[in-house]
């Protein structure tokens, strides 16, 4: 299973441009980078690899 809507590594250089944009120090508290194999664009796939959607802070 893959996500057909977004190439690979689209999101983590997304994260990467808006943290090289505004610095870690203001993006470290709101924005965060989740992967999550066997889970598709929308979200379905084996629910035993469903992420938990939170940074840990």
């Amino acid at each position: 299973m893959a996500d057909d809507a977004q190439r690979p590594h689209a999101g983590i250089r997304c994260v990467e441009s808006v943290v090289a944009r505004l610095g870690e120090a203001r993006t470290d508290t709101v924005l965060c980078l989740h992967t999550a194999t066997r889970v598709d664009h929308v979200g379905t796939g084996d629910p035993a690899s469903a992420p938990s959607f939170t940074c840990g802070r």
